[in-house]
């Protein structure tokens, strides 16, 4: 289980010293904070010195529009 909190910056694009951000198409207020949640399970398998897990969960972000959420599957190996 987690919580978490977003937040991305208001972009900008320079080109030398110009300022060529409306020029690009990225206007849009980008400065804003988002809450979400998250809670999963996973599970390790160990043979022979190798390691084998998969996890899953799902993600829930809250923004001032509204909700989405996701499901994340992660696969992974090692020695």
């Amino acid at each position: 289980m987690g919580l978490h909190i977003l937040s991305m910056s208001d972009p900008k694009v320079t080109y030398g010293t110009n300022d060529v951000t409306q020029t690009v198409g990225l206007g849009k207020d980008y400065g804003e904070t988002a809450f979400g949640i998250n809670f999963g399970a996973g599970a390790e398998f160990s043979f022979s010195g190798f390691k084998a897990f998969f996890e899953f969960k799902y993600v829930l972000v809250f923004t001032k529009e509204k909700s989405s959420g996701m499901f994340p599957i992660t696969i992974g190996f090692g020695y």
